[in-house]
């Protein structure tokens, strides 16, 4: 659940004009996502609906949702109809197994994808057996789908379209991919100058909180290498590695929540509670950049999470 991805932020896209290098993009993206997808799986064996999995799951709906309906749609439209015509018939062929792969791909992420919004929302009634096995089928049938399109369909899709008709298809492309982003941010409540101001606060809390984890690990490792010389240096090194542990964990943590955030701001929910789906003041998220709530929904949290821990804390009768 902390592998780091780009950064990129949405409106960006708009300056790939050839419109095959928006969909190779696409195709990366989606990859790079299956991959989180299982991730949330494992992460949900382990830990639970937790904040974790609900930002993450929020994550995949968002993109899932949007690479089904608009990325086959580009394809579509683009892609297949010129080969269909001009193709010869093994092509034809492969082009309607990869139209009838769209349909399956819709079935498969309309049912794991109930799933995952679920998650978002603070469900915790998702059955992780079904979640597992219907991520498989979904990312197995997505791998080889991208895998017979780049391989064999785009080649030759690129090579009867000229450089015109390529970035013209691009800025069709790019058009509605900024009139999508456009409406994220509004829905938001933040503009684009302001989204700015906090991704830059963002990645920089990023870079140094990856610096201090990378020392962190760097003094680990010599500590494990060092001698003590008697009892009393052992009890010091103990006191003193036990706050160092602390210390940690919190920047560990503080790491993933912010490497979160800029997935957030990548998915186009950044800003929206994940408890309510209204927008968080923006006094708020300059103060927190990383923060998933609105003021009201993490007054409730921590009312529940304290309730939580006194029930635990309570001696069986």
């Amino acid at each position: 659940m902390t592998t780091p991805i780009p950064t990129l932020a949405p409106a960006q896209d708009a300056s790939i004009h050839d419109g095959f290098e928006i969909l190779d993009a696409a195709h990366s993206h989606a990859i790079l996502e299956l991959g989180k997808l299982a991730e949330l799986v494992t992460h949900l064996r382990t830990h639970g609906v937790d904040d974790a999995a609900r930002a993450s799951a929020a994550e995949l709906a968002q993109f899932f949702d949007a690479y089904n309906r608009d990325h086959h749609a580009d394809e579509e439209k683009h892609v297949f109809p010129r080969l269909m015509r001009d193709g010869d018939p093994e092509t034809v062929q492969a082009i309607r197994c990869l139209l009838q792969d769209h349909r399956w791909l819709g079935e498969d992420w309309r049912e794991i994808g109930a799933l995952v919004h679920a998650v978002a929302s603070g469900q915790g009634w998702v059955d992780i057996d079904t979640l597992q096995e219907g991520v498989q089928v979904y990312a197995g049938l997505m791998r080889a789908h991208i895998s017979l399109e780049e391989a064999y369909i785009y080649p030759q899709a690129r090579a009867r379209v000229n450089e015109r008709v390529r970035l013209e298809m691009g800025r069709e492309i790019a058009a509605r991919r900024r009139a999508e982003h456009h409406e994220r941010v509004v829905q938001s409540g933040l503009d684009d100058a302001q989204l700015s101001v906090l991704q830059s606060k963002l990645l920089e809390r990023e870079r140094m909180l990856a610096t201090l984890v990378r020392r962190a690990n760097a003094g680990e490792a010599s500590e494990r290498g060092g001698e003590v010389h008697d009892r009393k240096e052992q009890a010091e090194r103990s006191e003193v590695g036990a706050l160092d542990e602390a210390i940690d964990r919190l920047e560990r943590e503080e790491l993933r929540n912010v490497q979160a955030a800029l997935r957030r701001m990548q998915a186009g929910v950044y800003g929206l509670c994940i408890d309510c789906d209204q927008p968080i003041l923006l006094s708020r998220l300059l103060a927190q950049p990383e923060g998933v709530r609105c003021t009201s929904c993490q007054v409730q949290n921590e009312a529940k999470r304290s309730k939580r821990r006194q029930a635990a804390n309570k001696s069986p009768t």
